[in-house]
């Protein structure tokens, strides 16, 4: 891994289809700090779309009101009152059947203007940033993760401010104000540190203070969850002298640093669980991958499900190497996207964490494929050799015993098969019998569940095993 670095976004669009780097067989051969990086997810999200003006039943949240606007008032600039005044319109009538979730979030938001005690982030800073969370309240689309590699965390926050805003800005005050959340100390420096950059220049894909502190906040309550794997690790931000801030994951005994806050691709569950753990909501499952949707027909059968469980916006684990992402800005191969349903039964809308610009209806058919190696390579089937060559290496110390599947391992492994193409498929099948004599699916068999190898195109016929028809 590279030592941190400021974090800028390469916005230079690389077309050409890369050889798939085999970062994930690679890992399930050992796991270690080193290759939390690899594969370090890349997120965005989606909000829903404003709802047609209606009326809206105030009596409930109108003393919060009226005391969040005397509050901006007498903080905000009066340019950046009149925004705040539009946001609370634009928020009320959004959230105009939930009055109660209004109330709330308003009660947070009047406690990032008057903190009762000295504040972690410098009390000049609150009020913008409680204008931040209103502002991303009233529209979750607008949910940026900047330069830094907290795209998982950035498309949790969109959906959690769609769906719970009050939780959000609960998060944020809590940080801000008590350097706290829930159990946790906060490193004080990581929430005070914001880039003098993105204050004099923001651009539509630019952080906000808002968003920095709860995508940093969401990170510690991650590694809180798993603390065998993040012992000794923890994730900080800093200063930099140009002006800008790096953002790394720091090993306490060697002082190595890492530019990923230490997520795989074999974390979906464990997104889910900081969600539960944020809102208190027990929503259904709402990150796809190909793990969960291994088929276009599980695809399709998994967004129906969403849909019909009103639980959009949704988190799709992507290759970034594909349309419509051809890695544009993406400093990793793997981003994860926030989707919803689109304007036609075969559209869904994406909204992309790098910025506005990015956000678009996109066929499903172009975004199951994306979440796959490109099918640019399946007419290249020497790239896969090296591949082979790690799975060949994998099966030999799986059966000396030198290594074992381990949860994370199986589930990276599992991950990584389900990526090919069928077309690939075939390709890894040629090469490995040539360079065994073996079959692959005697191999993936032992691995892989029976409905993971129908999935992949087997079938299983007695006496003979499994065989591709």
């Amino acid at each position: 891994m590279k030592n941190s670095q400021v974090l800028e976004v390469d916005a230079r669009p690389d077309t050409d289809a890369a050889a798939p780097d085999h970062a994930l067989l690679k890992e399930a051969l050992q796991f270690s700090p080193d290759s939390l990086r690899a594969p370090g997810i890349e997120v965005a999200q989606l909000g829903d779309k404003l709802p047609s003006l209606e009326l809206v039943d105030s009596k409930s949240f109108s003393l919060e009101a009226e005391k969040l606007e005397r509050n901006a008032k007498r903080s905000l600039s009066p340019e950046r009152f009149r925004e705040f005044k539009q946001d609370m319109g634009a928020f009320e009538q959004r959230m105009a059947q939930n009055p109660e979730e209004i109330k709330a979030t308003y009660e947070q938001l009047n406690r990032l203007f008057e903190p009762k005690a000295e504040s972690v982030v410098p009390r000049k800073d609150l009020p913008l940033i409680a204008a931040e969370v209103l502002s991303q309240s009233a529209d979750s689309r607008s949910i940026n993760q900047g330069a830094a590699n907290t795209c998982a965390f950035a498309a949790l926050e969109s959906r959690i401010y769609n769906r719970t805003p009050s939780k959000a800005a609960e998060l944020v005050a809590d940080a801000a104000i008590d350097g706290r959340y829930k159990n946790l100390d906060l490193d004080s420096e990581s929430l005070k540190t914001y880039p003098r950059k993105a204050r004099e220049n923001p651009s539509d894909s630019t952080r906000s203070q808002a968003s920095q502190i709860f995508q940093f906040t969401a990170v510690q309550a991650f590694h809180a969850n798993d603390p065998a794997k993040f012992d000794g690790l923890s994730y900080k931000i800093r200063p930099t002298p140009s002006g800008g801030i790096s953002e790394f994951l720091e090993d306490a005994k060697t002082g190595q640093k890492y530019e990923a806050p230490g997520l795989t691709v074999a974390d979906a569950e464990k997104l889910e669980k900081l969600s539960r753990d944020i809102t208190g909501a027990s929503d259904a499952p709402f990150v796809v991958d190909v793990t969960r949707a291994r088929t276009p027909e599980e695809f399709e059968a998994t967004l129906a499900k969403i849909k019909a469980d009103q639980n959009y916006p949704a988190l799709l684990i992507v290759d970034a190497t594909n349309p419509p992402f051809n890695s544009a800005g993406i400093g990793t191969r793997y981003h994860v996207v926030a989707i919803e349903a689109g304007d036609r039964p075969d559209n869904l809308m994406l909204n992309d964490q790098y910025g506005a610009s990015r956000d678009k209806m996109v066929d499903k058919q172009t975004l199951y494929d994306a979440m796959h190696i490109p099918r640019a390579l399946d007419a290249k089937g020497e790239l896969f050799e090296p591949v082979i060559d790690s799975l060949i290496e994998l099966e030999s110390k799986l059966e000396s015993g030198e290594a074992k599947m381990t949860e994370l391992t199986d589930s990276l492994f599992k991950y990584a098969i389900h990526e090919y193409t069928e077309t690939q498929m075939k390709n890894l099948e040629e090469i490995y019998h040539r360079k065994t004599g073996k079959h692959l699916q005697d191999f993936l068999a032992k691995y892989l569940s029976d409905d993971d190898m129908k999935a992949r195109g087997y079938d299983f016929v007695p006496i003979i095993g499994w065989k591709r028809f």
